[in-house]
Parts: C-alpha cells; structure tokens; sequence
C-alpha cells in the first residue's frame, strides 16, 4: 500500500513540476496565456477576448516574450453587437480586448465615459498568446 502512495505522490510532484498553471488552474480564461498572473503583479484586472486581438499586441510589443507596461483606454461600446453593456479596452488606439462581462457591468454602474489608467501587456513566449492585465 505504502509503494502505491510513494507513486502517486511521486506524480502528483512531476506534474506539478511539469506543468505548474495546469495543476494550479492559473488563468482559466485562455489556456495559451496560463502563467501570466505571476508577469503582472500590480495589476488587477485581466482583459478577455485578446486572443482576437494578437496581431494588434504584437504591433505594440514587437516578437518574443515581453512585459511591456503602458497606458490603456477603458470605453463602453455601446454599438456592440453582441453586448450592448460590452467595455473595450484598447492601448495606442488600437482595440485589444474587453471588460469581462461582470466587470463591465460593474464599471458602467460607476462610469459613463472614457477612462485611461495603466496596463502591461504580458506573456508571449513558448507558443503563448499575449495577455493585458490593467491597474484600475
């Protein structure tokens, strides 16, 4: 009995070493950005949707795997199609994701116009997408 406990624990360690985000459940929203959290201590707020903005990162952050910090625009989008309370983010007039759609619901209870506040663009390496995580 004490071998098949020795085994299990055996694993259980390899994939944790292995494969730390997936054991952890880090960043359930894209798996291609798992691991970003630890790029963007400070921040608060993790974007989504930015897997369909990735040509528009890497325009501002060029090739590689990158922690670059700049400045973002939080706007409600009133005209989206699919989400008429929908908030964009966008960095350097260039969309790069959305609130989620609690968080927008809570900043349009707060907010009515534009708002700029800080954001890093993380991640990139290894096949992974970049991720945004903003200050607010």
């Amino acid at each position: 009995m004490w071998i098949w406990i020795a085994v299990a624990a055996v694993a259980l360690v390899f994939l944790c070493v292995k494969f730390p985000d997936a054991m952890l459940g880090a960043n359930r929203h894209n798996k291609k950005t798992t691991g970003l959290r630890s790029y963007a201590d400070g921040y608060n707020q993790q974007i989504v949707g930015e897997s369909n903005y990735q040509t528009a990162l890497r325009s501002i952050v060029g090739p590689g795997e990158v922690r670059h910090g700049c400045r973002a625009v939080v706007a409600p989008e009133d005209d989206n199609e699919y989400d008429p309370k929908a908030v964009s983010v966008s960095i350097g007039n260039m969309k790069v994701g959305y609130l989620s759609r609690a968080r927008a619901r809570k900043w349009r209870a707060h907010n009515s116009g534009n708002q700029a506040c800080d954001a890093v663009i993380v991640g990139g390496g290894k096949g992974r997408d970049l991720g945004v995580w903003l200050r607010m």
